[in-house]
C-alpha cells in the first residue's frame, strides 16, 4: 500500500508538471516524436498527436493526476485504474522510444510497480462468506464437514443490524457477539 500511495503520489506530481511547459513541454516532445516515426506504421498517429499537442498535454495530465488520485485513495475499481495507467505507458513507449530512448526505462519502473500493485490489489480481494441455503428459515442438508455460525457459542446475541444493533456490537469488544439482521445475513 505504501509504493501504491508513493506512485500515486508521483503520477499526481506528472500530471500538474504538464501544466507548467517548463518542467516538461508535451507539445515539443511530440513533435520530436513524429519526427523520429516518419517511416513507422504508426507514423500517422504520432503526427495526429503532435498536431493536437496542446490538447494531448491537458488530457494527459488530467488522466495521470487523476490516476495518482485513485492510487492514493484506493477505490474498490482502482483495479482498472492500473491497468489503464499500463496501457497509457505502453502506448507512450511506443510512440515515444526512438525520440526520448529514456522513456523505456522509466516507464519499465512504473510498469513494474503497477505489475506489483495488481498482485497486492488482487490478494486483497475479500472471501465471501457462504451458507448452505438462501432461506435460514428452511436449511438444507449439509456436508458433515460444512459448519453453521450456529454451532459455536457466543456470550451475546444482537437481533438487528441497524445502528443500535451494530453501536451494541461495537460496545462489547472482547466478547463474542453473534447477530442476525432481517435481509437474510448474520454477522459476528
Amino acid at each position: 500500500m505504501i509504493i501504491q500511495r508513493l506512485f500515486g503520489l508521483l503520477y499526481m506530481l506528472a500530471g500538474l508538471a504538464k501544466a507548467f511547459p517548463a518542467l516538461e513541454n508535451v507539445p515539443a516532445i511530440l513533435h520530436q516524436a513524429a519526427i523520429a516515426n516518419q517511416d513507422a506504421w504508426y507514423a500517422g498517429a504520432t503526427q495526429w498527436l503532435a498536431d493536437h499537442g496542446a490538447a494531448v498535454n491537458l488530457l494527459v495530465g488530467v488522466l495521470l493526476f487523476g490516476s495518482g488520485l485513485v492510487l492514493v485513495l484506493n477505490p474498490r475499481w482502482a483495479v482498472r485504474v492500473i491497468y489503464g495507467q499500463l496501457l497509457m505507458m505502453a502506448v507512450f513507449v511506443l510512440l515515444l522510444h526512438r525520440a526520448q530512448p529514456q522513456v523505456i526505462y522509466l516507464d519499465a519502473l512504473f510498469a513494474l510497480a503497477a505489475l506489483y500493485m495488481l498482485r497486492v490489489q488482487h490478494r486483497r480481494k475479500p472471501q465471501t462468506r457462504t451458507f448452505p441455503t438462501r432461506s435460514f428459515s428452511s436449511p438444507a442438508a449439509t456436508s458433515p464437514q460444512a459448519t453453521s455460525p450456529l454451532d459455536d457459542d457466543y456470550d451475546v446475541v444482537i437481533v438487528g443490524g441497524g445502528v443500535s444493533g451494530l453501536t451494541a456490537a461495537s460496545e462489547l469488544s472482547g466478547r463474542r457477539v453473534f447477530g442476525v439482521g432481517k435481509k437474510r445475513y448474520l454477522w459476528r
